[in-house]
């Protein structure tokens, strides 16, 4: 028969109002773990945190998925409903239990929302975007003044990362939308920004990705020393996400910028 061990978190000061469960009351009262009172606490969830900061049970292989107190799941230990409240918001929070190898866990769980959900999906994808990687025509070093230069940066797939909590998870998307191109001009008039389409091409003009200098790279042009342009290439992600719950929604762009430095010269003509 499963024990009801309980395990401690205190992250945040809750308490039960569901009449008539307490804290006493809950399972593993006579033998789970006991906060300072003597009474069985409950594990706060925390988002963001590997399995929310709940850890299996000491000598615990395997664990059942996290499910909600719905009224008729644990009924027959005693455990009809159960809610809580943080006292000093008012927000109501729900419990969720699951059985590791016989031993009851319980969490709170909230109160979060979709969004907070996908914003920790979020975090996760900020790591899996990649940087551009970035070819030049003519090749980056060996601009011309005058001569449409063409970019290319390859191409990137669509990543997507999910959060989770018990009862809830969502999906994050981050799709790149374009290319941004800053070629580090300082001459007032001249391009120094230049927005394209993914993911332009250093064998033809594609999508925009294209800049004719006007200027050779020399300190008055470019506001350094090393006879270069000191720009960059930015993708831009748009993010997108979806709850289990049906929630939608988008959050913020990504960006992924990689510098270049670009030498451009300038040919002298003689005329006869």
């Amino acid at each position: 028969m499963p024990t009801r061990g309980l395990i401690l978190v205190p992250l945040l000061a809750l308490m039960l109002v569901a009449a008539p469960v307490n804290a006493a009351e809950l399972p593993g009262g006579g033998g789970g773990t006991s906060n300072a009172g003597g009474e069985a606490s409950i594990s706060t969830w925390v988002i963001g945190a590997v399995n929310g900061g709940v850890s299996k049970p000491a000598g615990a292989t395997s664990c059942t998925p996290w499910a909600f107190v719905d009224g008729s799941n644990l009924a027959g230990i005693g455990l009809v409903s159960a809610t809580v409240i943080n006292p000093a918001t008012g927000l109501m929070s729900q419990v969720f239990f699951r059985i590791c190898n016989g031993t009851y866990q319980f969490v709170y769980v909230g109160p979060f929302s979709p969004t907070d959900v996908a914003r920790v999906a979020y975090q996760k994808a900020t790591a899996l975007v990649g940087k551009p990687e970035v070819a030049f025509s003519p090749p980056i070093d060996k601009m011309i003044v005058n001569f449409e230069t063409w970019l290319g940066v390859t191409p990137r797939q669509p990543v997507t990362a999910t959060a989770t909590i018990p009862g809830l998870s969502a999906t994050v998307t981050a799709e790149p939308t374009n290319i941004e191109w800053a070629t580090g001009s300082r001459v007032a008039g001249d391009s120094t920004n230049i927005s394209c389409q993914p993911w332009g091409s250093t064998t033809s003009v594609a999508g925009g990705c294209a800049w004719t200098p006007a200027y050779p790279s020399v300190a008055k042009v470019t506001g350094t020393t090393d006879l270069h342009y000191h720009g960059s290439v930015t993708i831009v992600w748009k993010v997108s996400w979806q709850a289990t719950n049906g929630a939608t929604g988008t959050l913020a762009d990504l960006r992924t910028t990689t510098p270049i430095k670009m030498g451009v010269q300038e040919i002298q003509t003689i005329g006869g």
